[in-house]
């Protein structure tokens, strides 16, 4: 993990970069006009954590309750 202020001192992550945003539906007809947004890496964020390796993550086994509409916010609003 580098933390921001270590990230400050790099030459090449003073200049702004394009990365896609959090939480972009991915929709290539779009994929030039707006997933992407211009950051100076250490000023968005606090820390940067570098995976090697990762693997997908899979669903919960959840039942729906019948007759019952689901909770758009399970998490609170």
């Amino acid at each position: 993990m580098l933390l921001s202020a270590e990230l400050r001192t790099l030459p090449h992550l003073k200049q702004p970069v394009g990365h896609r945003a959090i939480g972009v539906v991915y929709r290539p007809q779009f994929e030039q006009f707006g997933n992407y947004v211009p950051s100076l890496i250490p000023e968005r964020y606090d820390a940067f954590l570098f995976l090697d390796r990762t693997q997908a993550l899979h669903p919960l086994p959840t039942a729906p309750q019948p007759n019952v509409p689901p909770d758009l916010y399970p998490w609170g609003e």
